[in-house]
């Protein structure tokens, strides 16, 4: 029979049994399983830490897909929900599911029965990708594949959400304002940076912009060092080009309006150290040439020369994240081949006011943006 804690100590002590051989000594340590452990349950456990570290390794510091086949269904959890369908073959699918189900299936249906003009981009991005899978080729497993940028900006903003939905918190004024064609931009880099965040390791607490003061869009807490960062985005618009009016114009290195942007982000002067994220919108993907060293030159000395400002509390930012996805440009059209529609360039300050070495945290947000970028294809347990 067992002897409850409180009891007397069957040992004749007159101590209770917590007190006596019931009390766990200092530094004993316990084993739940006193024999070694058997060769396969070994290797099955250094199986599933190789996973978990092959996964972040490649998509960031994120959950795994929770997903499971179950009577012929496809089963997805994503935050507290849960989504099914025999229909889903690879991740993709889910997500074409997942994103217009996050807008609204009424919001949806009222969009399509409008000009193309007032259309969301959203809905361009959607046709453009149908249109590029009607005209491409199944593989041999049947499945469809996409180089169209139409396609790749809405599986990005898709996964984006996601990602967020799956890690923190999908506020619903953000879905708001990507419904709105006019906030459209905005809330999309802002869903993008959240995404890149959060690949970097990060925990993130959205503005309620409520109280005085300016607030930046969103807190990040970095889950190893516990020190919080406030994040602010800022996305340049150009003409026709997601939601904008006119047609898009042949842009080389235009960075006319990006300072005005980089000024405003500084202006929130917030209380935690300060990191902006500037989305420049150029029609180009990664290219190493002079064009591409001319963009990084002029994007250091216009990061110098804000710095160099007279600022009443001192400098508040830390570093300044400069972004640039080029898939949005390519609606209806195949992305080039073999380059990168994202790429970034990075500083840090030279004078914050905050005592804090940025670089390898700028590092570390560059390799997340990359994570981030990189969509899983499969569900888990595919090959």
């Amino acid at each position: 029979m067992k002897q409850g804690r409180n009891s007397i100590c069957s040992c004749g002590s007159g101590k209770k049994f917590k007190r006596c051989h019931g009390q766990f000594k200092r530094n004993e340590v316990l084993n739940p399983y006193p024999r070694p452990l058997p060769p396969e349950i070994i290797s099955q456990i250094k199986e599933r830490y190789s996973k978990q570290f092959m996964h972040k390794e490649k998509y960031g510091d994120v959950k795994e897909i929770i997903s499971v086949e179950f009577n012929g269904q496809r089963v997805v959890a994503t935050g507290n929900k849960l989504s099914y369908s025999p229909e889903w073959k690879v991740f993709p699918d889910f997500l074409n599911h997942f994103f217009p189900n996050e807008l609204g299936s009424e919001w949806g249906r009222r969009q399509l029965i409008l000009q193309d003009d007032d259309q969301n981009p959203v809905i361009h991005w959607r046709s453009s990708m149908i249109q590029s899978q009607i005209n491409s080729r199944r593989n041999k497993d049947g499945l469809i594949g996409s180089c169209d940028g139409g396609a790749n900006a809405w599986t990005r903003l898709a996964y984006d959400l996601y990602l967020i939905r799956q890690n923190s918190e999908l506020k619903k004024k953000i879905l708001s304002r990507l419904r709105d064609n006019v906030s459209f931009q905005g809330a999309r880099f802002e869903v993008a940076v959240a995404a890149m965040m959060l690949a970097s390791g990060y925990e993130l607490t959205f503005s309620s912009e409520s109280g005085p003061g300016k607030h930046p869009e969103f807190f990040a807490k970095n889950k190893m060092n516990g020190i919080t960062l406030a994040v602010e985005a800022k996305s340049k618009h150009r003409n026709g080009v997601m939601g904008f009016s006119g047609s898009p114009k042949e842009v080389t290195s235009d960075f006319s309006g990006i300072r005005k942007l980089l000024m405003d982000a500084l202006n929130k002067d917030t209380k935690e150290p300060l990191l902006v994220f500037i989305e420049l919108n150029l029609p180009f993907p990664l290219v190493v040439s002079d064009e591409a060293n001319k963009i990084a030159k002029e994007l250091k000395l216009m990061w110098n020369a804000v710095q160099e400002k007279e600022w009443l509390n001192g400098f508040p930012a830390i570093g300044v994240f400069f972004y640039n996805d080029c898939s949005p440009w390519y609606l209806n059209k195949e992305l080039p081949e073999g380059k990168s529609p994202i790429w970034g360039l990075s500083f840090k300050a030279a004078n914050s006011r905050h005592i804090f070495e940025s670089e390898s945290l700028l590092v570390r947000i560059g390799q997340g943006c990359l994570q981030r970028s990189n969509i899983p294809m499969e569900f888990p347990g595919q090959s």
